[in-house]
């Protein structure tokens, strides 16, 4: 069941009746919510929901564990095991395969052979990302800043939370847990429009901008790069960028706006990324739930040292090339990853060597531009090694960029218009969004009904083509 289908919004809507009804008894809740996430895992595959349970057992048990422990060694004996133990579970379901073909292709350099795998491991929807989130509920009861959950259907249901299941945001136990544990207020007539609002934003990202431009150029280039002139090949690019942030922004927009509709208010996951001046910039505004998991619980836990100014940047290629290789396994992502990260320890090097005068003054307009558009580009060249399955394939596209053609023949004219959309989009002043749900808040209900029906016949009037899963659902 894809966020994007009918069958989904019904769903949702259901869901919401079941959980507030259930939500005014403390026991009942947790099992409805635990109910309704396994049978929305379910419809994708109901063995699914063997090693979400596995992984939420672990770290339940473990969890209480830590609380009843008091020696140092036994409570460091525990964390170090549960941690080990919950990336076997991430390797076996999402690295099997990959480990076993780089194995076999390196032993076959040197003359050898492995012999083949007497299974294949099916990749499960969404294992990352209650990884993580479930791994960051047991590492701050470690710390010792996060309670552990009254009991395990309670914590089970802020693992397996179904809105933000499939593709996060990674919510930390503090945020979401908490909420659990209060019942679900009233849904006022200004909570139900932004929900809405919010979910129709959703759509409109996906299903107009990223399909779109997925299905008439982006795949189409990135698949056949000699088939396109250098121009052509780098709008492609221009459209992946602007593709992945509509696809997974939109998805974290509905998943946002049907926890709302449930009674949780989750914090947003992006923030205009595109119009950062510099890297540290972007990764305050990109996929903001993975890039403070990344800080606080690998980037923070590795050795630093204030005299060896070198680990700040040693650091940063680490925790990165650990975030590329945790979006799949594949070179090019560890490629992805270690370019960020590269990025960043320039970035920080940078602002060490020329620190800039009274921080809290603006920027002379010209360094913002010039900051804006170095950052931009960058990023799109990362882009590309993320989104080609291979090195190879993305040394094709390099290739094929610096050919120096112009050509302009296989651009449908959507295309730049949507681009220029998008990119516009990341311009406006940051609090418009905020005002247009206040005037929406503000319609009777027949028009706001009307203007959400008229969201619904745009997107099937421009989206005409086959609905494209959601990037991140493969992470």
């Amino acid at each position: 069941m894809a966020l994007v289908e009918p069958a989904f919004l019904l769903f949702a809507l259901i869901s919401c009746l079941l959980y507030r009804l259930a939500s005014r008894r403390d026991s009942l809740r947790p099992i409805v919510l635990v109910a309704l996430s396994l049978f929305f895992y379910s419809t994708w595959n109901p063995w699914y929901c063997l090693p979400i349970t596995l992984t939420a057992l672990l770290d339940y048990n473990t969890s209480w564990l830590l609380v009843r422990t008091t020696g140092a060694r036994t409570r460091s004996f525990l964390i170090t095991a549960d941690i080990i133990l919950n990336l076997l579970i991430l390797a076996v379901f999402k690295y099997f395969n990959f480990l076993h073909l780089s194995t076999t292709q390196f032993l076959t350099f040197f003359g050898r052979t492995l012999p083949p795998a007497p299974f294949r491991v099916v990749f499960m929807v969404g294992i990352s990302f209650y990884t993580f989130q479930s791994m960051s509920y047991v590492i701050d009861v470690y710390r010792g800043e996060q309670k552990p959950a009254r009991g395990f259907l309670e914590y089970f249901a802020f693992v397996s939370f179904f809105p933000t299941l499939l593709a996060g945001p990674i919510t930390r136990a503090r945020v979401l847990l908490t909420q659990l544990q209060q019942p679900a207020g009233p849904l006022t007539d200004d909570q139900g429009s932004r929900a809405l609002l919010m979910i129709a934003r959703g759509f409109i990202k996906k299903l107009v901008f990223a399909d779109y431009l997925s299905v008439n150029l982006v795949d189409r280039a990135f698949e056949l790069p000699r088939m396109f002139s250098s121009l052509e090949i780098l709008i492609a690019v221009y459209a992946f960028a602007v593709q992945i942030y509509c696809d997974f922004s939109g998805y974290s927009d509905i998943a946002i706006g049907v926890a709302q509709l449930l009674g949780f208010r989750l914090p947003d996951n992006f923030n205009s990324p595109y119009r950062s001046e510099s890297m540290i910039e972007f990764w305050r505004r990109w996929h903001i739930s993975f890039s403070t998991w990344l800080r606080d619980y690998i980037f923070f836990s590795l050795p630093s040292s204030r005299r060896a100014k070198w680990r700040l940047y040693w650091n940063t290629l680490v925790t990165f090339a650990l975030g590329g290789i945790w979006h799949g396994a594949s070179w090019t992502f560890l490629t992805w990853g270690l370019l960020h990260g590269f990025g960043l320890a320039v970035n920080h090097a940078a602002e060490a060597l020329w620190p800039r005068r009274g921080k809290q003054s603006p920027k002379h307009l010209l360094a913002r531009i010039g900051g804006a558009l170095l950052t931009f580009h960058f990023v799109c060249f990362t882009w590309i090694f993320f989104r080609c399955d291979s090195t190879s394939q993305a040394l094709e596209v390099l290739t094929g960029i610096a050919r120096g053609s112009m050509e302009l023949i296989n651009i449908p004219w959507p295309v730049p218009v949507l681009i220029g959309l998008a990119m516009l989009a990341q311009w406006w002043p940051a609090n418009w969004y905020e005002r247009v749900e206040a005037r929406f808040g503000a319609w009777p209900a027949t028009v706001q009904a009307a203007a959400l029906s008229g969201v619904a016949l745009l997107i099937a009037w421009t989206s005409r083509t086959a609905v494209t899963q959601f990037i991140y659902f493969k992470f």
